[in-house]
C-alpha cells in the first residue's frame, strides 16, 4: 500500500491572495515498480482535524490510516534558513496507526451488498484529555473512534532472582529473556458503531 501528501504553501507575491502552490511532498507504504495498485488500497476519503496537526485517510478496503504532523527542530530551522532555503520548513506527516473501520455485508431487506468503501472521515471536537475523536461511514453504518495515546511498559525482569539482577544475566525463565523494562508509546484505537467496535 502506498500513500501519498501533497502539501501546500504560499505562491509567488504576483499572484492572488488565498492562491496556493502544491507540491508533491511524501509518499508512505511500499510499493515496487511496475506493480499494479490495488482497488482495495485506493484513497477514497481524506480528512484534516482542525489544527492540521492529524490527518486521516481511508480507502476502498474500508482501512483508516492515520497521521500526524513532524514539527523540526529549531536547530533544522536555523539551518535552513542558514543555507537560503523557504522560512517556513515544508509540511511533512508520519503514520501514527491504522485500524480495519468497515467490513463488507450484505443488507437482507434490500438484496443489496454493502461494500467496505470509507465515504467519508471528520475529526470531531477534541475532548478534555488528549483523545481525539474520528467518525468514518460507508454507505450503511456510521462509526465513531476514540484515538489515544497511551504508556506502554514491559516488565520483564521479576522473574529473575537477585544475583542475575545484580549481574544483568538473564535467568533460566523464558520471560527474561526479554529484557529490562522499557517504557515506549502506542496509539490505541477503540471505536463502535453499528453493535461492532474494534481495538488495536
Amino acid at each position: 500500500m502506498s500513500r501519498g501528501v501533497l502539501a501546500g504553501s504560499q505562491g509567488a507575491a504576483a499572484e492572488p491572495l488565498g492562491k496556493l502552490d502544491w507540491n508533491f511532498s511524501q509518499v508512505f507504504g511500499e510499493r515496487t515498480p511496475g506493480e499494479e495498485v490495488q482497488d482495495a488500497d485506493i484513497i477514497s476519503a481524506v480528512e484534516f482535524d482542525k489544527t492540521g496537526e492529524h490527518l486521516a485517510t481511508g480507502d476502498r478496503g474500508g482501512r483508516v490510516v492515520l497521521f500526524e504532523r513532524l514539527h523540526p527542530s529549531k536547530a533544522t530551522q536555523e539551518a535552513m534558513r542558514a543555507r537560503g532555503g523557504p522560512p517556513a520548513p515544508p509540511v511533512e506527516y508520519r503514520y501514527l496507526t491504522e485500524f480495519q473501520s468497515h467490513e463488507p455485508e450484505f443488507d437482507y431487506l434490500k438484496s443489496l451488498e454493502i461494500e467496505e468503501k470509507i465515504n467519508t472521515l471528520r475529526w470531531c471536537h477534541q475532548g478534555a484529555n488528549s483523545a481525539h475523536f474520528l467518525i468514518s461511514t460507508n454507505d450503511k453504518t456510521i462509526k465513531l473512534w476514540k484515538v489515544f495515546e497511551k504508556q506502554m511498559q514491559c516488565v520483564s525482569d521479576f522473574n529473575l532472582d537477585a544475583h542475575a539482577k545484580a549481574n544483568g544475566v538473564a535467568g533460566s525463565s523464558a520471560t527474561s529473556a526479554l529484557g529490562p523494562a522499557t517504557p515506549g508509546k502506542s496509539a490505541g484505537v477503540m471505536g463502535g458503531g453499528g453493535g461492532e467496535g474494534g481495538r488495536v
